[in-house]
């Protein structure tokens, strides 16, 4: 069988699943997946739906930037001009050393994407809901979400597969 094979039949498209070992041929993606992810619909049909959720995005996290108790807890970090304190390791660092993150991670590692809603309360958190953290306990917290978030993929698509 090739690699993929579109079925008149069923509606679907054929793949044949790649990862491992496995050799079952995963019915993944259905017509109307293909024309919604494929087709502009957005935008005067200029952008797809997956640009248009870009979009959104990256202006919202622009947005948070200006977010007030972003930069008040910023402001609570400083021990001195141009000296902060990091939350994680209690060194002090000098102002492009420190990172203002989000305790509760915007988008959950373990869950992903959850809705609109959640995606902007956890953006657009109080005072209490961000740290300042220098660029290397910055650098491990991301890479333990980012490992997190890799385990949910890979297990997402071992049950896909089975």
């Amino acid at each position: 069988m090739e690699a993929s094979q579109w079925s008149a039949r069923t509606g679907w498209l054929n793949k044949r699943c790649y990862k491992g070992s496995c050799a079952n041929v995963c019915y993944t993606i259905h017509l109307l997946m293909i024309h919604n992810a494929l087709a502009k619909l957005h935008c005067g049909g200029r952008w797809t739906t997956a640009r248009k959720r870009s979009f959104i995005v990256s202006a919202l996290r622009r947005a948070s930037g200006r977010w007030a108790p972003k930069n008040d807890a910023k402001a609570a970090a400083r021990i001195a001009r141009n000296t902060y304190r990091c939350a994680s390791c209690a060194k002090t660092f000098g102002n492009s050393d420190i990172h203002i993150d989000h305790i509760i991670p915007v988008v959950n590692p373990a869950k992903g994407f959850t809705t609109w809603d959640d995606f902007i309360t956890r953006l657009f958190v109080e005072i209490d809901g961000f740290r300042a953290v220098c660029t290397t306990c910055h650098s491990e917290i991301t890479a333990k979400q980012r490992n997190v978030r890799s385990e949910r993929l890979a297990n997402e698509k071992v049950r896909h597969c089975k």
